[in-house]
């Protein structure tokens, strides 16, 4: 391809010069003159001498102006023409430019994108060794650049796999501990362990099991308590009623007093270190109790 060679390119221009002879006096001169019309009253007695004095100062202004436009004429010669030709080449060269700019932009893009699959390969790769989700790594955009180490961006990309694999296992145990924990208390474990996988601090979610724990106990006290309430209330009742026939009826408002129901509630324990003996006991008297029970060996 033949190169764009410019050195021999040279305008030569001279300098011109203008001259006008006595033209700083006709500048003054006229200066003075029209300064005598600022003043000259335009009425009907003067109209014709007004229109006189106008048209005077319109052709003065015509003489001035095509001494001007043809000494500007002059003065610019051919360069209408050079700078004409001078332009085209300047447009062409900028178009052309731009034409071949575009296509290093379109190539640099391919060369991106093929860059891009290259990473994207080693990432699943890299992802695949220890077992993460390519969509866990942060991409950085310097690894699809030309000049960008691989051996850098490989180093980069394993030390976020291992970062992100050893946060998968923390988070792996702590759902456990508080899957344990939850259910220790017989509490359903699933909304707990969703906490700590959606990125909740530890602390915080055993604070939410400790106050749903004390909530459960606050709320079997209350309902214990009342039902201690109601049994005296009821004893008190009993015994202040008549029997009349099989039923026991308060004196004061004449209503049935019901016998005192015996409180019947669900309990959960933890027993440790059990014999075979003492756990057949256990069944045996709780049978004989008619509880209902279940019992599963930890």
């Amino acid at each position: 391809m033949e190169k764009f060679e410019l050195a021999k390119l040279d305008a030569q221009v001279q300098p011109a010069v203008v001259s006008v002879p006595n033209l700083t006096e006709m500048v003054a001169q006229a200066k003075a003159v029209l300064k005598q019309y600022e003043d000259f009253p335009v009425v009907e007695e003067t109209e014709k001498q007004a229109k006189a004095a106008r048209a005077e100062l319109n052709k003065a202004k015509k003489t001035v102006a095509d001494i001007r436009k043809d000494a500007e004429k002059q003065l610019v010669g051919n360069w209408p023409e050079v700078k004409d030709q001078l332009k085209s080449v300047e447009d062409s060269a900028d178009a052309t430019a731009k034409m071949i700019g575009g296509q290093l932009k379109e190539l640099d893009e391919e060369k991106k994108q093929s860059k891009l699959k290259m990473v994207q390969a080693e990432i699943n790769k890299i992802c695949e060794t220890y077992n993460i989700d390519p969509e866990q790594i942060e991409f950085d955009q310097r690894w699809l650049n030309k000049t960008y180490p691989w051996g850098d961006m490989q180093n980069e990309l394993q030390q976020q796999a291992e970062k992100i694999q050893t946060a998968m296992a923390l988070q792996a145990m702590q759902a456990d501990a508080i899957k344990t924990m939850a259910e220790t208390y017989g509490l359903e474990p699933d909304g707990y362990v969703a906490m700590i996988n959606n990125g909740t601090p530890l602390p915080q979610v055993k604070q939410t099991v400790e106050n749903t724990i004390k909530a459960r106990e606050l709320q079997a006290q209350a309902k214990k308590e009342r039902a201690e309430r109601e049994r005296v209330a009821q004893e008190a009742a009993i015994k202040n009623a008549t029997r009349v026939g099989d039923k026991m009826v308060d004196a004061d408002s004449g209503e049935v007093v019901e016998p005192v129901k015996e409180h019947v509630a669900d309990y959960r324990y933890e027993i440790k270190h059990l014999t075979d003996a003492q756990k057949q006991f256990l069944d045996k008297q709780f049978t004989k109790w008619h509880i209902e029970f279940k019992s599963t060996e930890l």
